[in-house]
Protein backbone atom coordinates (compact mmCIF):
# COMPACT_ATOMS: atom_id res chain seq x y z
CA UNK A 1 0.00 0.00 0.00
CA UNK A 2 1.62 3.43 -1.11
CA UNK A 3 1.46 5.99 1.79
CA UNK A 4 1.86 8.63 -0.64
CA UNK A 5 -0.87 7.02 -2.78
CA UNK A 6 -3.33 7.01 0.08
CA UNK A 7 -2.75 10.40 1.76
CA UNK A 8 -2.03 12.66 -1.12
CA UNK A 9 -3.44 11.48 -4.77
CA UNK A 10 -6.52 10.19 -2.78
CA UNK A 11 -7.18 12.56 0.01
CA UNK A 12 -7.63 10.32 3.19
CA UNK A 13 -6.30 11.04 6.09
CA UNK A 14 -5.27 7.88 7.40
CA UNK A 15 -3.68 5.00 5.98
CA UNK A 16 -3.57 1.24 7.86
CA UNK A 17 -1.13 -0.86 7.37
CA UNK A 18 -1.99 -4.34 9.18
CA UNK A 19 -2.69 -7.97 8.17
CA UNK A 20 -1.31 -11.11 8.61
CA UNK A 21 1.12 -10.32 6.35
CA UNK A 22 2.75 -8.57 9.18
CA UNK A 23 3.76 -11.58 10.97
CA UNK A 24 7.26 -10.75 11.90
CA UNK A 25 10.35 -12.68 13.14
CA UNK A 26 13.79 -12.48 13.90
CA UNK A 27 15.28 -11.64 10.84
CA UNK A 28 12.77 -8.49 9.90
CA UNK A 29 14.86 -5.82 11.30
CA UNK A 30 14.48 -1.91 11.44
CA UNK A 31 11.16 -2.54 10.41
CA UNK A 32 9.39 0.57 10.03
CA UNK A 33 12.81 2.27 9.80
CA UNK A 34 12.49 2.93 5.99
CA UNK A 35 8.56 4.06 5.93
CA UNK A 36 10.12 6.65 8.29
CA UNK A 37 12.79 7.58 6.07
CA UNK A 38 10.36 7.38 2.59
CA UNK A 39 8.19 9.78 4.52
CA UNK A 40 10.36 12.43 5.24
CA UNK A 41 11.97 12.23 1.50
CA UNK A 42 8.32 12.65 0.34
CA UNK A 43 7.04 15.60 2.25
CA UNK A 44 10.73 17.41 2.04
CA UNK A 45 11.51 17.08 -2.14
CA UNK A 46 8.54 14.97 -3.33
CA UNK A 47 5.36 17.29 -3.35
CA UNK A 48 4.85 20.75 -5.04
CA UNK A 49 2.99 23.55 -3.01
CA UNK A 50 -0.40 22.72 -4.44
CA UNK A 51 -0.08 19.42 -3.29
CA UNK A 52 0.96 20.27 0.29
CA UNK A 53 -1.61 23.08 0.49
CA UNK A 54 -4.83 20.42 -0.64
CA UNK A 55 -3.18 17.69 2.52
CA UNK A 56 -5.19 18.92 5.63
CA UNK A 57 -2.88 16.14 7.34
CA UNK A 58 0.98 17.93 6.64
CA UNK A 59 1.80 20.68 8.77
CA UNK A 60 5.05 22.90 8.81
CA UNK A 61 6.90 23.86 11.04
CA UNK A 62 8.81 27.39 11.48
CA UNK A 63 11.59 26.24 10.61
CA UNK A 64 9.74 25.17 7.68
CA UNK A 65 9.98 21.47 7.82
CA UNK A 66 7.11 19.01 6.96
CA UNK A 67 5.40 16.81 8.97
CA UNK A 68 2.56 14.45 9.06
CA UNK A 69 -0.45 15.30 11.82
CA UNK A 70 -0.11 12.56 14.45
CA UNK A 71 -1.47 8.86 13.74
CA UNK A 72 -1.62 9.39 9.92
CA UNK A 73 0.01 6.03 9.15
CA UNK A 74 -0.53 3.40 11.28
CA UNK A 75 1.48 0.18 11.04
CA UNK A 76 0.25 -2.97 13.04
CA UNK A 77 2.47 -6.28 13.38
CA UNK A 78 2.44 -9.28 15.57
CA UNK A 79 5.68 -11.83 16.38
CA UNK A 80 9.04 -11.47 17.18
CA UNK A 81 10.79 -8.55 15.71
CA UNK A 82 14.31 -8.61 14.79
CA UNK A 83 16.69 -5.69 15.91
CA UNK A 84 15.63 -1.81 15.46
CA UNK A 85 12.14 -2.38 15.64
CA UNK A 86 10.48 0.71 14.58
CA UNK A 87 13.99 2.59 14.09
CA UNK A 88 14.31 6.61 12.90
CA UNK A 89 9.98 6.60 13.72
CA UNK A 90 8.85 9.76 12.37
CA UNK A 91 6.38 12.31 13.04
CA UNK A 92 2.75 10.94 11.78
CA UNK A 93 3.76 7.60 12.36
CA UNK A 94 2.23 5.20 14.61
CA UNK A 95 3.36 1.84 15.42
CA UNK A 96 2.24 -0.93 17.47
CA UNK A 97 3.59 -4.34 18.05
CA UNK A 98 1.78 -7.69 19.56
CA UNK A 99 4.83 -9.55 20.78
CA UNK A 100 8.17 -9.40 21.41
CA UNK A 101 10.88 -7.41 20.06
CA UNK A 102 14.87 -7.61 20.05
CA UNK A 103 17.86 -4.76 20.55
CA UNK A 104 17.31 -1.55 19.22
CA UNK A 105 13.56 -0.68 19.41
CA UNK A 106 12.76 2.77 18.41
CA UNK A 107 16.78 3.79 17.99
CA UNK A 108 17.22 7.33 16.30
CA UNK A 109 13.08 7.96 16.63
CA UNK A 110 12.07 11.52 16.08
CA UNK A 111 8.32 11.37 16.51
CA UNK A 112 5.64 9.54 16.23
CA UNK A 113 3.67 7.34 18.54
CA UNK A 114 5.18 3.04 19.52
CA UNK A 115 3.74 0.45 20.91
CA UNK A 116 4.64 -2.93 22.32
CA UNK A 117 2.32 -5.35 24.06
CA UNK A 118 2.52 -8.57 25.42
CA UNK A 119 0.86 -11.45 22.99
CA UNK A 120 -0.66 -13.08 26.37
CA UNK A 121 -0.65 -16.27 27.37
CA UNK A 122 2.45 -15.74 30.27
CA UNK A 123 2.83 -14.07 33.67
CA UNK A 124 3.44 -10.58 34.87
CA UNK A 125 5.79 -11.31 37.18
CA UNK A 126 9.25 -9.33 37.34
CA UNK A 127 11.31 -11.40 34.68
CA UNK A 128 8.71 -12.72 32.83
CA UNK A 129 7.38 -9.77 30.96
CA UNK A 130 9.87 -9.35 29.11
CA UNK A 131 8.79 -7.71 25.44
CA UNK A 132 12.07 -5.50 24.27
CA UNK A 133 15.77 -5.92 24.13
CA UNK A 134 18.70 -3.47 24.70
CA UNK A 135 18.90 0.09 24.36
CA UNK A 136 15.59 0.73 23.39
CA UNK A 137 15.62 5.00 22.20
CA UNK A 138 18.76 5.01 22.01
CA UNK A 139 19.99 8.66 20.26
CA UNK A 140 15.61 9.29 20.20
CA UNK A 141 15.23 13.06 19.74
CA UNK A 142 11.39 12.65 20.22
CA UNK A 143 8.71 10.62 20.07
CA UNK A 144 6.52 8.81 22.73
CA UNK A 145 6.76 5.01 23.61
CA UNK A 146 4.48 2.51 25.40
CA UNK A 147 5.83 -0.97 26.57
CA UNK A 148 3.41 -2.92 28.31
CA UNK A 149 5.87 -5.08 29.36
CA UNK A 150 9.76 -5.08 30.36
CA UNK A 151 12.54 -3.87 28.74
CA UNK A 152 16.39 -4.80 28.70
CA UNK A 153 19.75 -3.01 29.62
CA UNK A 154 20.06 0.34 28.71
CA UNK A 155 16.64 1.49 28.16
CA UNK A 156 16.57 4.80 27.00
CA UNK A 157 20.45 5.55 26.68
CA UNK A 158 21.74 9.22 24.81
CA UNK A 159 17.71 10.07 24.70
CA UNK A 160 17.55 13.50 24.00
CA UNK A 161 13.99 13.94 23.74
CA UNK A 162 11.73 11.24 23.57
CA UNK A 163 8.99 10.42 26.20
CA UNK A 164 8.71 6.34 27.37
CA UNK A 165 6.79 4.61 29.56
CA UNK A 166 7.95 0.96 30.70
CA UNK A 167 6.62 -1.95 33.28
CA UNK A 168 10.50 -2.69 33.92
CA UNK A 169 13.63 -2.02 32.93
CA UNK A 170 17.70 -3.83 33.28
CA UNK A 171 20.69 -1.87 34.39
CA UNK A 172 21.55 1.83 33.03
CA UNK A 173 18.20 2.68 32.49
CA UNK A 174 18.33 6.49 31.66
CA UNK A 175 22.12 6.36 31.00
CA UNK A 176 23.56 9.37 29.08
CA UNK A 177 20.29 10.95 29.20
CA UNK A 178 19.84 14.41 27.67
CA UNK A 179 16.61 15.03 27.31
CA UNK A 180 13.26 13.71 27.26
CA UNK A 181 11.03 12.17 29.66
CA UNK A 182 11.31 8.51 30.99
CA UNK A 183 8.43 6.53 33.61
CA UNK A 184 9.54 3.08 34.83
CA UNK A 185 6.85 1.62 36.90
CA UNK A 186 8.33 -1.57 37.32
CA UNK A 187 11.88 -3.32 38.09
CA UNK A 188 15.13 -1.70 37.62
CA UNK A 189 18.83 -2.88 37.87
CA UNK A 190 21.99 -1.06 38.66
CA UNK A 191 23.51 2.42 37.43
CA UNK A 192 20.01 4.10 36.77
CA UNK A 193 20.60 7.72 35.54
CA UNK A 194 24.60 7.18 35.14
CA UNK A 195 25.87 10.04 33.29
CA UNK A 196 22.15 11.91 32.51
CA UNK A 197 22.51 15.36 32.65
CA UNK A 198 19.16 16.43 30.80
CA UNK A 199 15.52 15.49 31.14
CA UNK A 200 13.99 13.54 33.95
CA UNK A 201 13.64 9.86 35.39
CA UNK A 202 10.47 8.89 37.06
CA UNK A 203 10.39 5.42 39.50
CA UNK A 204 8.15 3.46 41.05
CA UNK A 205 9.66 2.29 43.93
CA UNK A 206 7.94 1.22 46.38
CA UNK A 207 10.52 -1.53 48.31
CA UNK A 208 12.58 2.11 48.15
CA UNK A 209 15.61 0.31 46.51
CA UNK A 210 16.84 3.10 44.39
CA UNK A 211 18.70 4.57 46.90
CA UNK A 212 21.66 2.27 46.37
CA UNK A 213 21.09 2.21 42.80
CA UNK A 214 21.34 4.83 40.70
CA UNK A 215 23.67 7.45 40.46
CA UNK A 216 24.75 9.84 43.06
CA UNK A 217 26.95 11.19 40.87
CA UNK A 218 25.14 12.57 37.54
CA UNK A 219 21.45 12.88 39.59
CA UNK A 220 19.70 14.57 42.61
CA UNK A 221 16.66 12.19 43.54
CA UNK A 222 13.09 13.88 44.85
CA UNK A 223 10.01 12.36 46.16
CA UNK A 224 6.38 13.34 45.17
CA UNK A 225 5.61 13.88 48.70
CA UNK A 226 8.05 16.86 49.60
CA UNK A 227 5.98 20.21 49.88
CA UNK A 228 7.08 22.20 47.03
CA UNK A 229 6.41 23.48 43.59
CA UNK A 230 8.47 20.99 41.45
CA UNK A 231 7.50 17.94 43.66
CA UNK A 232 3.66 19.13 42.79
CA UNK A 233 4.43 19.68 39.01
CA UNK A 234 6.54 16.66 38.37
CA UNK A 235 3.16 15.13 40.10
CA UNK A 236 1.16 16.12 37.05
CA UNK A 237 3.77 14.74 34.91
CA UNK A 238 3.58 11.13 36.02
CA UNK A 239 0.06 11.04 36.33
CA UNK A 240 -0.43 12.84 32.53
CA UNK A 241 2.25 9.75 31.44
CA UNK A 242 0.45 6.84 33.58
CA UNK A 243 -3.19 7.69 31.88
CA UNK A 244 -1.44 7.91 28.65
CA UNK A 245 0.30 4.56 29.30
CA UNK A 246 -3.38 3.03 29.89
CA UNK A 247 -4.73 4.65 26.89
CA UNK A 248 -2.21 3.30 24.27
CA UNK A 249 -0.94 0.39 26.14
CA UNK A 250 -4.12 -0.76 27.98
CA UNK A 251 -1.91 -0.98 30.98
CA UNK A 252 -3.94 -2.76 33.70
CA UNK A 253 -0.60 -1.56 35.78
CA UNK A 254 -1.39 1.70 35.38
CA UNK A 255 -4.47 1.81 35.81
CA UNK A 256 -4.31 0.16 39.15
CA UNK A 257 -1.75 3.21 40.26
CA UNK A 258 -4.26 5.77 38.87
CA UNK A 259 -7.22 4.12 41.16
CA UNK A 260 -5.06 4.06 44.10
CA UNK A 261 -3.26 6.94 43.71
CA UNK A 262 -3.24 8.76 46.77
CA UNK A 263 -1.77 5.58 48.75
CA UNK A 264 0.37 5.02 45.84
CA UNK A 265 2.16 8.77 45.15
CA UNK A 266 4.41 8.15 47.70
CA UNK A 267 6.13 5.13 46.17
CA UNK A 268 7.14 7.48 42.92
CA UNK A 269 10.56 9.42 42.96
CA UNK A 270 11.92 11.26 40.26
CA UNK A 271 15.39 12.64 39.48
CA UNK A 272 17.08 16.00 38.68
CA UNK A 273 20.69 16.40 36.69
CA UNK A 274 22.80 17.41 38.64
CA UNK A 275 24.49 19.02 35.24
CA UNK A 276 21.85 21.50 35.21
CA UNK A 277 22.79 23.01 38.53
CA UNK A 278 26.11 23.16 37.94
CA UNK A 279 25.57 25.31 34.18
CA UNK A 280 22.28 27.54 34.95
CA UNK A 281 21.85 28.03 39.23
CA UNK A 282 23.41 31.25 40.73
CA UNK A 283 25.08 29.25 43.60
CA UNK A 284 26.90 26.79 41.48
CA UNK A 285 28.14 29.40 39.20
CA UNK A 286 29.44 31.50 41.98
CA UNK A 287 31.44 28.69 42.64
CA UNK A 288 32.96 27.33 39.89
CA UNK A 289 33.45 30.65 37.79
CA UNK A 290 35.27 33.65 38.96
CA UNK A 291 34.18 37.71 38.60
CA UNK A 292 36.54 38.12 35.09
CA UNK A 293 35.02 35.05 33.45
CA UNK A 294 31.69 35.72 34.42
CA UNK A 295 31.99 39.67 33.32
CA UNK A 296 33.32 38.13 29.75
CA UNK A 297 30.50 35.66 29.20
CA UNK A 298 27.74 38.12 30.07
CA UNK A 299 29.53 41.03 28.03
CA UNK A 300 30.30 39.24 24.89
CA UNK A 301 26.08 37.87 25.39
CA UNK A 302 24.84 41.45 25.60
CA UNK A 303 27.05 43.10 22.74
CA UNK A 304 25.86 40.73 20.46
CA UNK A 305 22.39 40.61 21.71
CA UNK A 306 22.78 44.48 20.96
CA UNK A 307 23.49 44.33 17.68
CA UNK A 308 20.89 41.58 16.56
CA UNK A 309 18.64 44.11 17.51
CA UNK A 310 19.80 46.37 15.04
CA UNK A 311 20.78 43.80 12.59
CA UNK A 312 16.90 42.35 12.79
CA UNK A 313 15.34 46.10 12.03
CA UNK A 314 17.98 46.07 8.83
CA UNK A 315 16.69 42.77 7.73
CA UNK A 316 12.99 43.06 8.23
CA UNK A 317 13.17 47.04 7.41
CA UNK A 318 10.97 47.84 10.20
CA UNK A 319 11.25 50.14 13.15
CA UNK A 320 13.08 49.30 16.18
CA UNK A 321 11.35 47.53 19.37
CA UNK A 322 8.18 47.89 16.78
CA UNK A 323 8.43 51.25 16.89
CA UNK A 324 8.15 52.42 20.00
CA UNK A 325 9.17 55.54 21.83
CA UNK A 326 9.44 56.78 25.29
CA UNK A 327 6.59 59.31 26.52
CA UNK A 328 6.83 62.91 26.47
CA UNK A 329 9.84 63.51 29.44
CA UNK A 330 10.60 60.02 29.57
CA UNK A 331 13.97 59.23 30.78
CA UNK A 332 14.64 56.59 32.77
CA UNK A 333 12.75 53.72 31.41
CA UNK A 334 13.67 50.43 30.03
CA UNK A 335 12.55 51.66 26.20
CA UNK A 336 15.17 54.80 26.48
CA UNK A 337 17.82 52.46 27.07
CA UNK A 338 17.05 50.41 24.76
CA UNK A 339 17.18 53.20 22.53
CA UNK A 340 20.05 55.21 23.55
CA UNK A 341 21.58 51.38 23.07
CA UNK A 342 20.99 50.86 19.87
CA UNK A 343 21.87 54.46 18.67
CA UNK A 344 25.60 53.32 20.26
CA UNK A 345 25.75 50.76 18.06
CA UNK A 346 25.00 52.81 15.24
CA UNK A 347 27.51 55.08 15.91
CA UNK A 348 30.33 52.50 16.88
CA UNK A 349 28.96 50.72 13.37
CA UNK A 350 30.00 54.15 11.51
CA UNK A 351 32.95 54.52 13.59
CA UNK A 352 34.13 51.22 12.38
CA UNK A 353 33.28 52.16 8.84
CA UNK A 354 34.63 55.25 8.36
CA UNK A 355 38.30 53.75 9.72
CA UNK A 356 38.04 50.91 7.05
CA UNK A 357 37.14 53.52 4.35
CA UNK A 358 40.32 55.78 5.65
CA UNK A 359 42.68 54.35 2.70
CA UNK A 360 40.24 55.97 -0.09
CA UNK A 361 40.35 59.47 -1.00
CA UNK A 362 38.13 61.61 0.93
CA UNK A 363 35.84 62.95 -1.91
CA UNK A 364 35.22 59.31 -2.14
CA UNK A 365 33.98 58.66 1.71
CA UNK A 366 30.57 60.47 1.57
CA UNK A 367 28.29 59.89 4.27
CA UNK A 368 26.11 57.89 2.24
CA UNK A 369 28.98 55.48 1.83
CA UNK A 370 30.45 55.35 5.09
CA UNK A 371 26.47 54.58 5.84
CA UNK A 372 26.22 51.56 3.74
CA UNK A 373 29.39 50.29 4.87
CA UNK A 374 28.18 50.47 8.51
CA UNK A 375 24.90 48.52 7.66
CA UNK A 376 27.10 45.84 5.70
CA UNK A 377 29.30 45.40 8.85
CA UNK A 378 26.27 45.12 10.87
CA UNK A 379 24.76 42.36 8.57
CA UNK A 380 27.51 40.52 7.21
CA UNK A 381 30.58 41.11 9.96
CA UNK A 382 28.28 41.84 13.48
CA UNK A 383 31.90 39.75 15.11
CA UNK A 384 33.64 42.61 14.43
CA UNK A 385 31.61 44.93 15.50
CA UNK A 386 30.80 43.06 18.93
CA UNK A 387 34.68 43.20 19.44
CA UNK A 388 34.29 46.89 19.73
CA UNK A 389 31.27 47.02 21.70
CA UNK A 390 32.35 44.91 24.44
CA UNK A 391 34.57 47.33 26.26
CA UNK A 392 31.58 49.15 27.14
CA UNK A 393 29.42 46.21 28.06
CA UNK A 394 32.47 44.93 30.08
CA UNK A 395 32.47 48.57 31.98
CA UNK A 396 28.69 48.05 32.62
CA UNK A 397 29.09 44.44 34.43
CA UNK A 398 31.74 45.77 36.43
CA UNK A 399 28.84 47.38 37.86
CA UNK A 400 27.38 44.55 39.72
CA UNK A 401 28.75 42.25 42.81
CA UNK A 402 29.76 38.89 42.49
CA UNK A 403 26.62 37.31 43.68
CA UNK A 404 24.44 39.49 41.29
CA UNK A 405 26.48 38.72 38.54
CA UNK A 406 25.98 34.66 39.48
CA UNK A 407 22.28 35.35 38.99
CA UNK A 408 22.60 37.27 35.57
CA UNK A 409 24.56 34.51 34.68
CA UNK A 410 22.27 32.11 35.60
CA UNK A 411 19.19 33.97 33.72
CA UNK A 412 21.59 34.12 30.87
CA UNK A 413 22.62 30.20 30.69
CA UNK A 414 18.80 29.66 31.47
CA UNK A 415 18.29 31.83 28.34
CA UNK A 416 20.82 29.84 26.53
CA UNK A 417 19.05 26.27 27.31
CA UNK A 418 15.51 27.90 26.28
CA UNK A 419 16.81 28.79 23.06
CA UNK A 420 18.32 25.80 22.24
CA UNK A 421 15.20 23.63 22.63
CA UNK A 422 13.13 26.30 20.82
CA UNK A 423 15.96 26.02 18.28
CA UNK A 424 15.99 22.37 17.66
CA UNK A 425 14.67 21.16 14.34
CA UNK A 426 12.16 17.84 16.31
CA UNK A 427 8.90 18.74 16.25
CA UNK A 428 7.78 15.89 18.82
CA UNK A 429 9.63 16.81 21.90
CA UNK A 430 8.31 15.76 24.97
CA UNK A 431 10.60 16.59 27.76
CA UNK A 432 7.79 18.90 29.96
CA UNK A 433 10.01 18.30 33.38
CA UNK A 434 12.83 20.88 31.43
CA UNK A 435 9.52 23.43 30.98
CA UNK A 436 8.86 22.97 35.31
CA UNK A 437 12.90 23.29 35.28
CA UNK A 438 12.99 26.91 33.56
CA UNK A 439 10.04 27.97 34.74
CA UNK A 440 10.87 27.20 38.38
CA UNK A 441 14.68 28.70 38.07
CA UNK A 442 13.66 31.86 36.16
CA UNK A 443 10.88 32.92 39.11
CA UNK A 444 14.57 32.33 41.49
CA UNK A 445 16.39 34.50 39.09
CA UNK A 446 14.04 37.45 39.02
CA UNK A 447 13.54 37.12 42.77
CA UNK A 448 17.15 37.71 43.06
CA UNK A 449 17.67 40.53 41.08
CA UNK A 450 14.38 42.49 42.19
CA UNK A 451 15.07 45.68 42.82
CA UNK A 452 18.56 45.68 41.41
CA UNK A 453 19.04 48.12 38.24
CA UNK A 454 19.09 46.15 34.30
CA UNK A 455 22.45 45.99 32.28
CA UNK A 456 20.55 48.73 29.53
CA UNK A 457 20.52 50.95 32.51
CA UNK A 458 24.21 50.85 33.08
CA UNK A 459 25.07 50.66 29.54
CA UNK A 460 22.99 53.62 28.43
CA UNK A 461 24.77 55.71 30.98
CA UNK A 462 28.25 55.04 29.70
CA UNK A 463 27.39 55.15 26.14
CA UNK A 464 25.11 57.91 26.40
CA UNK A 465 27.96 60.09 27.25
CA UNK A 466 29.92 58.75 24.18
CA UNK A 467 27.09 59.45 21.97
CA UNK A 468 26.60 63.58 23.33
CA UNK A 469 30.40 64.24 23.17
CA UNK A 470 30.49 62.99 19.63
CA UNK A 471 27.28 65.30 18.96
CA UNK A 472 28.62 67.83 20.61
CA UNK A 473 32.08 67.92 18.62
CA UNK A 474 30.13 67.55 15.01
CA UNK A 475 28.45 71.14 16.36
CA UNK A 476 31.82 72.79 17.20
CA UNK A 477 33.23 71.55 13.71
Amino acid sequence: MSIKATIIEDGQSQVIIEGDGFKLNNCNKSVGGQAAIDIERMLAYELTEQQVAQTKVIYTTQEGRRYLAPDSVIIRTHGSAGQSYAAFLNDGMRMEHLGTCNDGVGKSACGGTLVVESPGGGIKTPGNNVLIGNFALFGATGGKVFINGEAGDRFAVRNSGAMAVVEGVGDFACEYMINGAVLNIGGFGKGFCNGMSGGNAYQYDPENLLENLYDKSSVELHRLTEESDSARAHEQFILAMLEQHVDYARSSKAKNLIKNWESERKHFKFAIPLGLYKTQTAQCLQQSMGRKEMIEELSQSLAQQQIEHVKTAYQTSQPLFGGAIPGYGTTDKALTFKLVNSFAVLEKARQCANDLLKHLPEALRSQSQIEQAARKLIIERPRKLQETLVKSTREAYSNYSDNQLACLMAGKRLNDYKTALINRSVQSIYSIGSTAWIIEQDKINKQALAGIPCIEEYLAGLVGLGIVQGMLSEETA
